[in-house]
């Protein structure tokens, strides 16, 4: 077992039944999920109106509804197609003229106000986990924070190993951290391979390659002291400089070659998009989502540009078109942050609704691994559908590819065989700790 792969083993077992600070756990006292009270996050989304750019939003958007309708008049077309693209926009003509301002573009999204009258199907914001660290979420900024603490209490117990991993995590822009890993191992290297050469113990602290190579990244300084360099002045070319010096050791070489070897291993320490796994009975108002402001915040030309777009798309579709002309009429994914979706899954008393958070990005994959996770058979073959059948065989594809953005809903399809009865809704699928976790969603 390598010494990076015991480090984390220790942190983790340390960290198993340690809550750092201020946090939502994983796992409360009643086995479920739980959001720390704020209101910022819980409250604001659950019961109080969006309120970014809302009348700069109600105008434009009410300005381009008035236009698009009065093209529509002169054109001869019947109010019902408006209609048709208030519900496919997701909002009626009262929500934009009552200045709800903020409105899902998608026709899987439900009413703010009625998702709000049902806070269990809100959600109450994006949230990020790191299990090395402890059994908590929280925002992605408050995340990110809390690693660097992490990392920097570890240095205190062990900097070899950590600093090699602040490395790796506080440097986001790969091409400039290898470059600076690059750098570093080529004076470690030299003097492993050349221990009495003096010249090869000292770096200038004035060096352009060192300072845009190493110097630039956060956390180099700590990597070197616990390398065993240390900032002294020393004389060059006629004045005083500072320069990094390794001074020799009994175990110089050795401490090196392992310093060298985290360096080329570490991996960073990663927050990781919590999925808020929530779990329903079915219900009338699976379709209804109250999402927050961060799945989708969208300026009003945006809103606008949508608007037209619904409206083209439904006019083409009232007429024959070719698959050429189809083809022409593709057009770039929405740009989507992520997306909350509910997975149906048949079961006893009309099965059950399991609800996960994604990255918009994401593939099918990771939908079809969060099902998996909760299954009391994790290797049932299934497929996911669309909510109108559409079979989702292919894993590699993004959700925003599928317009799986910024909410739908999915069904589970079991490739089993058909149990005796002929009924799988027969068949218990899912783990006894998921099932404990059931809310109403009515």
């Amino acid at each position: 077992m390598s010494a990076l792969k015991k480090f984390f083993d220790k942190v983790k077992k340390d960290t198993k039944f340690k809550k750092a600070g201020e946090g939502r756990s994983l796992r409360d006292e009643d086995d479920r999920p739980r959001v720390r009270p704020e209101v910022s996050h819980s409250q604001a989304s659950v019961s109080a109106p969006r309120k970014t750019n809302v009348d700069s939003n109600q105008k434009a958007a009410q300005a381009a509804l008035a236009r698009l309708e009065s093209k529509m008049g002169a054109m001869g077309h019947n109010a019902n197609l408006l209609k048709e693209v208030y519900t496919e926009m997701g909002f009626s003509r009262v929500e934009v003229e009552g200045g709800t301002g903020h409105v899902p573009s998608s026709s899987r999204l439900a009413n703010t106000s009625e998702a709000a009258e049902h806070p269990v199907l809100s959600v109450e914001g994006i949230f990020y986990k790191c299990p090395v660290i402890g059994p908590f979420v929280l925002p992605r900024d408050e995340m990110e924070k809390r690693i660097q603490e992490f990392l920097k209490e570890q240095y205190a117990v062990d900097p070899t190993i950590a600093s090699a991993v602040m490395l790796a995590t506080f440097n986001k822009d790969t091409e400039k951290l290898d470059m600076g890993r690059e750098t570093l191992l080529k004076y470690l290297n030299n003097i492993i391979e050349h221990p009495e050469e003096e010249k090869y113990r000292k770096i200038r602290v004035g060096n352009k390659a060192f300072q845009e190579r190493v110097l630039a990244l956060t956390g180099a300084e700590k990597f070197l002291e616990a390398a065993g360099f240390h900032k002294v002045p020393l004389p060059h070319e006629g004045n005083e400089e500072d320069f990094y010096v390794i001074f020799p050791e009994e175990n110089t070489v050795e401490r090196l070659k392992m310093m060298a070897e985290f360096l080329e291993q570490a991996e960073p320490v990663m927050a990781e998009l919590d999925r808020g796994l929530r779990v329903f009975k079915p219900s009338g108002r699976v379709t209804q989502f109250n999402l927050p402001d961060a799945f989708y915040d969208r300026s009003s030309d945006e809103v606008q540009d949508e608007y037209k777009r619904r409206l083209t798309e439904l006019e083409k579709n009232q007429t024959l078109r070719t698959k050429a002309m189809r083809e022409m009429d593709k057009r770039p994914a929405r740009k989507y942050r992520f997306t909350i979706l509910r997975i149906r899954i048949p079961g006893p008393d009309g099965g059950y609704i399991l609800q996960g958070t994604f990255g918009a990005y994401e593939k099918i994959s990771a939908v079809v691994e969060f099902v998996r996770e909760n299954m009391i058979n994790e290797q049932l073959p299934f497929v996911l559908t669309t909510a109108v059948g559409n079979k989702l065989t292919n894993l590699d594809a993004r959700l925003n590819e599928l317009d799986l953005v910024p909410a739908a809903v999915m069904n589970f399809q079991s490739l089993l065989p058909a149990p005796p009865s002929g009924r799988t809704s027969d068949l218990q699928l899912l783990k006894e700790e998921t099932l404990a976790m059931i809310q109403p969603a009515s």
